[in-house]
């Protein structure tokens, strides 16, 4: 049966250092524990295998008396493996991942402009150039769609305003037409700039804002009947 005072010597005689030592390994082990959910939810196998094994090799290390020497190595052997391996592992990694995002349109789509010519995706010289603003209802966004209450704001360069709601270029034209009666809206111009803040509701994106939709910005259009698309 162990005393308390048998506890206090056996305490003394590992020393405050191999509790230093356990304590340091404790924290260690705590933070990958805390990271492990993360890296399974991101899919980062690779990661996460690695800093398993390199936080049980941590582990036997600073406990086995066999390993004593290679303690003085740890520190130095992890900067190198994150500031020289890594960045290799990564760079090879990146090079060699297809990033290539699909085709903004269908193959239907294609033959039908090869075919009929009326339509192209890169209008000609002669095409006119317009300003863009791009607005935002919050409550008509969703999480699950990045275009969801996004309204484009379109000034010609005789100052006509053109305004309604984009789609992708993906997706099918719409049937009906896509523009909102400015006359009849809603609008806020604080500024008196002639570019309105609000319409009916929808606020202007600011530069941080666009952001939030850089995947699709890109892709967003809007159909004007019998004047094509901007």
């Amino acid at each position: 049966m162990t005393t308390g005072g048998g506890i206090v010597s056996r305490f003394k005689e590992l020393g405050p250092g191999f509790w230093v030592k356990v304590a340091g390994l404790s924290l260690l082990d705590a933070v990958v524990l805390a990271v492990v959910p993360s890296l399974l939810e991101q899919g980062a196998t690779v990661a996460l295998v690695s800093m398993l094994i390199g936080t049980a090799g941590v582990n036997y290390i600073f406990i086995s008396p066999r390993t004593s020497a290679f303690r003085w190595l740890v520190p130095g052997l992890v900067f190198l493996l994150l500031l020289m391996i890594w960045p290799i592992i990564f760079t090879v990694y990146v090079a060699l991942t297809n990033w290539s995002t699909g085709n903004f349109i269908t193959q239907e789509q294609a033959v039908e402009r090869i075919t009929e010519g009326t339509r192209f995706l890169i209008t000609g010289d002669e095409a006119p150039i317009v300003d863009m603003y791009l607005y935002r209802n919050d409550a008509e966004t969703a999480a699950d769609d990045p275009t969801a209450g996004i309204r484009m704001l379109v000034v010609t360069e005789g100052g006509e305003q053109i305004y309604g709601t984009p789609r992708l270029r993906t997706d099918p034209e719409p049937t009906e037409s896509p523009l909102i009666d400015l006359g009849a809206a809603t609008i806020t111009d604080e500024d008196g700039d002639g570019i309105p803040e609000t319409i009916d509701g929808a606020a202007k994106l600011r530069l941080l804002d666009l952001g939030q939709i850089g995947q699709v910005l890109d892709q967003l259009v809007l159909d004007i009947p019998g004047r094509g698309r901007a």
